[in-house]
């Protein structure tokens, strides 16, 4: 494919701000990649906890540094299933 004279390479997938793309336009990828970030921070949770973190700091933790991404990655499958959300609209759920 050529735009402007230019030859524009033809990919598999790729990440756009912060979301995988992938060529069929499915959400494999996506979901793969946030539950390999997701699983690596909860080990690291699990190592603070091991470590003797304090109780209180545990949460902290997990709402500031867990809870973003799967925020991020619930606005992309609300807008999907619900289809009745405007982008940029989801909340993240309140804190227990």
């Amino acid at each position: 494919m050529v735009l402007n004279g230019t030859a524009i390479d033809r990919v598999a997938r790729f990440n756009l701000l912060g979301e995988h793309i992938a060529s069929d336009l499915k959400w494999t990828n996506h979901t793969e990649a946030i539950s390999t970030k997701v699983v690596s921070w909860l080990y690291f949770l699990k190592q603070l906890k091991q470590a003797g973190t304090g109780l209180c700091d545990l949460p902290s933790f997990y709402y500031t540094v867990i809870c973003p991404v799967l925020s991020n990655a619930n606005k992309a499958t609300t807008h999907k299933v619900q289809g009745t959300a405007k982008p940029g609209t989801a909340q993240p759920r309140p804190r227990p």
